[in-house]
């Protein structure tokens, strides 16, 4: 697994539970320990896991074009493939509603790429310099003692 590379698990219930699982050490500690008969080896492999799913098996719950086929134990079923400690190692969930052909094919002014990239190396940069004397490289590698050092929050 690359070092802070994204992965992206597409239907991520289709995926065997045993494999999913895999993915919690790695997900908690930032790193993979294998062991071989002889020997027990560890890697690095801090990453951002990306994943989606549909609603239900059929994918129409929630669906107000279209009417959904799936029985509630069905439902149930399919959320259970995830299994609560990985959800618990999961920290964004955002659920996107279909939309129609005219929302998907209509250009937008959007705001420029590079501006983008910019705002991207300056907090980059800002990273860098916060942790210039410390192991850790970038927000999403802080401890709590990180968070409670630079992530104070004011009586407000």
């Amino acid at each position: 697994m690359l070092r802070n590379g994204v992965l992206f698990l597409d239907e991520l219930p289709e995926f065997k539970r045993e494999t999913l699982e895999v993915l919690r050490q790695p997900l908690e500690e930032g790193d993979i320990t294998v062991a071989r008969l002889q020997a027990t080896y560890t890697y690095p492999a801090r990453f951002m896991l990306l994943a989606s799913m549909n609603p239900c098996p059929c994918g129409l719950l929630s669906d107000p074009a279209a009417a959904c086929v799936c029985t509630p134990l069905q439902v149930q079923r399919y959320h259970h493939k995830i299994s609560g400690p990985l959800l618990d190692r999961l920290d964004i969930f955002i659920e996107v509603p279909r939309l129609r052909f005219e929302e998907v094919t209509t250009t937008r002014v959007s705001e420029p790429s590079r501006s983008i990239k910019k705002r991207v190396e300056e907090a980059r940069e800002k990273q860098r310099q916060r942790f210039n004397s410390d192991t850790v490289t970038c927000n999403a590698h802080m401890g709590s003692q990180h968070v409670q050092q630079y992530c104070a929050l004011d009586a407000d």
